[in-house]
């Protein structure tokens, strides 16, 4: 489909992770510092932070890394440290941005729900799950779900 940040045309590049790449990403990439991601409170709302591959320790303090279980109060962010200290230096945000159930929506602000592009059966496909005491890489549910989408491209 069309992305418009994408010259808004098909096949732009942009995509969305597989389950091996959410679990690369989350579980077995070699950074610099040895910290992969985060549990935050970001300007009041809760998430993971994903760290970049050249991500120094020196740019900000964050407390239980690569730690699926923490709760999302181990960090907690303001609007400016995230801008100047974490955004800047390459770091994502992903928030808690709950699911919608055919007409319900669920999990706001304590859930994260974010697909992946490989399907598990016909009408089931993986995401990554993440809440204030668990993380999953390799979590399923059916299609008719409506989760998160955090595209990605080859950078140029």
């Amino acid at each position: 489909n069309a992305i418009s940040i994408g010259g808004n045309t098909e096949s732009s590049g942009w995509r969305t992770l597989t389950k091996d790449e959410w679990a690369y990403l989350f579980n077995t990439r070699s950074t610099t510092s040895g910290i992969r991601y985060a549990k935050a409170k970001v300007n009041n709302v809760n998430g993971v932070i994903l760290l970049p591959d050249d991500w120094s320790a020196d740019y900000y303090t964050l407390n239980s890394t690569n730690t699926y279980d923490a709760s999302f109060s181990t960090n907690t962010v303001t609007a400016s440290e995230w801008t100047d200290s974490l955004e800047a230096h390459g770091a994502v945000f992903l928030p808690a941005a709950g699911y919608r159930d055919r007409t319900s929506v669920t999990g706001v602000g304590s859930l994260g729900n974010y697909w992946s592009a490989s399907c598990v059966i016909s009408y089931g496909a993986w995401h990554v799950y993440f809440s204030g005491s668990s993380l999953y890489t390799d979590y399923s549910d059916s299609r008719y779900y409506g989760q998160s989408v955090r595209l990605v491209r080859i950078a140029q």
